[in-house]
């Protein structure tokens, strides 16, 4: 699934690192935060169009998007998301 990103998460962290495990666990990972993210129905019609289009900055968006995600539901946070915006909107589950 998503083989450019994958392809990209790994050569980033590997040239940054030099340490392949590292980059394969990283891109693993990530891999499997974005197909969560996916399944969950929170990326728009548009969110895998920009996040693989080679464009420096919507890629940045997305990921940030993604991260912000992660960190979100980790807080306790319930996620939701509509086609027209925002992104997604985050609410405080007790």
């Amino acid at each position: 699934m998503h083989d450019t990103l994958f392809a990209r998460w790994r050569e980033a962290i590997t040239t940054r690192y030099n340490h392949d495990f590292l980059a394969e666990y990283t891109a693993n990972f990530l891999q499997g935060l974005l197909a969560e993210y996916i399944n969950e129905g929170l990326a728009d019609k548009h969110f895998l169009k920009e996040f693989e289009s080679g464009n420096h900055f919507t890629y940045h968006q997305r990921l940030s998007e993604l991260l912000f995600y992660l960190r979100l539901k980790e807080d306790g946070f319930e996620i939701t998301s509509q086609n027209l915006g925002p992104d997604f909107k985050a609410k405080k589950t007790m």
